[in-house]
């Protein structure tokens, strides 16, 4: 079975002036696996390179790093309320996603657009199982990256790798994330993203549009994971009628976690 992983950091209001970014990782019948580099794009641009990756194999996962599913009108999704404790104790922020803030999650928002264009299966879970077919999962780089590096799981460690938070950004942690993607793509048997990414820790001045291209390989990254790495070693929070990610999910993280999950009644499997 042919493979296509679509990594898509989404820019949420899809302006074209601050596109988002996309890249792919193709698995052939033999399992080879083959690297197309992270490229700015739009959601319709997005649109036309999925279906072209598509074309070419049996079954397409698209991991997206924006919510796909938010029927709620305010506040957060039971998702977040469990992944915030997470990226809260590190440092970060979750964005609450909720119907009120028109432009992304309004009945005219690009998501939904994007999503009607793609017509993919919204069950990250059948995905598993399914021999051909498109389907789109939800992901979280933030989240993810606390489970490729243990380092960034402590108090207040999250990696500060977005340059357009001046304030805030670290040349260190930059580098740190790339070598961080660019390892774990070695680990998965991708020479060419591993390449790609250790270029980028390189850059001493990486930009936002930088940090966007990254972004869409941890989402490929985390896409890959989903397909090929052990079910104990990925989670799914939440589940398709409210919300969910799939991600990676180490020991410790897990454990911390599955508690609040239970306690919030969502879905942590």
């Amino acid at each position: 079975m042919s493979i296509a992983v679509v990594g898509f950091d989404s820019a949420w209001t899809d302006s074209a002036k601050s596109p988002g970014a996309i890249c792919c990782v193709e698995v052939d019948d033999f399992g080879k696996k083959t690297f197309l580099p992270p490229a700015l794009s739009t959601f319709d641009e997005a649109v036309r390179f999925i279906r072209g990756r598509q074309a070419g194999v049996d079954l397409c996962l698209v991991t997206i790093d924006q919510p796909t599913i938010v029927n709620n009108v305010a506040g957060c999704r039971p998702v977040e309320r469990v992944v915030a404790s997470a990226i809260s104790f590190v440092g970060g922020g979750v964005q609450p996603a909720n119907r009120s803030k028109a432009s992304v999650f309004g009945e005219y928002a690009p998501i939904w657009r994007f999503k009607s264009a793609l017509d993919a299966n919204d069950d990250p879970i059948a995905c598993l199982s399914a021999r051909n077919g498109l389907f789109l999962a939800e992901v979280f780089p933030a989240f993810a990256l606390l489970s490729y590096n243990a380092e960034y799981w402590g108090r207040m460690m999250a990696p500060k790798y977005n340059p357009a938070n001046k304030k805030k950004f670290k040349i260190e942690d930059w580098q740190s994330v790339a070598r961080t993607v660019a390892r774990e793509f070695d680990r998965k048997g991708v020479p060419e993203a591993n390449a790609w990414a250790d270029l980028q820790a390189e850059k001493t001045t990486p930009t936002k549009a930088d940090q966007d291209r990254l972004d869409s390989q941890i989402c490929a990254l985390i896409g890959l994971g989903w397909l090929f790495d052990s079910r104990n070693d990925n989670v799914m929070i939440g589940d398709t009628k409210s919300g969910y990610i799939v991600s990676p999910c180490c020991k410790a993280i897990r454990t911390t976690l599955a508690g609040r999950a239970d306690k919030l009644s969502v879905d942590f499997v």
